[in-house]
């Protein structure tokens, strides 16, 4: 079967142009009279086609950035900007179509509807998208099987799937309408090693098509996935590792990627030691 995937035509990550970009960006909250400030003054870009990673303590902001970039939340000071439209003057309807089209979500939340089945909640998805039925239920049962939920578990509601099952359709829900990024808030915290190896092998086939991801992650393994390592304390970025793109794996021998990721875990390792993580 001819793969559904990717419609891009892959992006060199290096000279693209911005498809996220933020400028003077601060986020504050209120709570009983105090203001927490979880983002000050940041500016950040990401280019078209980048596979970036965020890193950082807990309680650094990484969510919030992640909410503030994608328009899921509005930034109390600075702009925006998403695939060329500043995102704070759309109004809330325009934002939700804007989204719709352009963003795709992963939360560490995974929020499925309780109602639907696993298939019918990546379709309510995806069908928002693209009006073609065949072409959705396609892509969907496609990634929904790359990922090991087979057509029986495909037909299960949310309560009688496992965590590790549920994170892996939110995974599909979020790539399931091709957007221009993906937003992943810790993609893989609820799964095994095998699993987890399958959603990252996901996103990096989608990246290497043209779709930017912007990924949250603790786990350092995940991490060698991304062109870029930002690393995000106090609300601003302290610093970046720049890794480059990983070898693909349908190109390189076994030993040749190991290799390799081990040539990035050093670069990293070094990286997040200076940042004191």
């Amino acid at each position: 079967m001819t793969s559904t995937v990717n419609r891009r035509q892959p992006a060199t990550a290096t000279t693209s142009d911005p498809v996220i970009l933020a400028s003077n960006v601060s986020k504050t909250f209120a709570h009983e009279g105090v203001q927490q400030h979880v983002l000050t003054n940041l500016d950040l870009a990401i280019r078209t086609g980048e596979y970036a990673v965020v890193m950082g303590p807990s309680g650094a902001g990484k969510s919030t950035l992640l909410h503030v970039l994608s328009g899921m939340d509005a930034p109390t000071l600075g702009r925006v900007r998403v695939s060329d439209t500043e995102i704070a003057d759309l109004s809330p309807r325009a934002l939700t179509e804007f989204r719709r089209h352009h963003c795709g979500f992963v939360f560490q939340q995974i929020q499925l509807l309780d109602a639907l089945s696993v298939l019918d909640n990546v379709l309510a998805v995806g069908l928002l998208a693209d009006r073609n039925r065949r072409r959705v239920v396609t892509r969907a049962r496609e990634l929904l099987a790359r990922v090991g939920i087979d057509e029986a578990t495909q037909r299960k509601f949310p309560g009688m799937l496992s965590g590790g099952e549920a994170q892996r359709v939110a995974v599909v829900r979020a790539l399931v309408n091709e957007p221009d990024v993906v937003f992943a808030d810790e993609p893989t915290g609820q799964l095994n090693s095998e699993f987890s190896r399958a959603v990252l092998d996901l996103l990096s086939q989608v990246n290497a098509g043209g779709q930017t991801v912007l990924m949250v992650t603790h786990d350092v393994r995940s991490a060698l996935r991304g062109d870029r390592v930002l690393y995000l304390r106090d609300g601003a970025i302290r610093g970046e590792c720049v890794l480059g793109r990983r070898a693909p794996s349908g190109n390189h021998t076994a030993y040749d990627l190991v290799a390799d990721d081990e040539r990035r875990l050093t670069r990293l390792t070094g990286f997040l030691d200076e940042m004191g993580w």
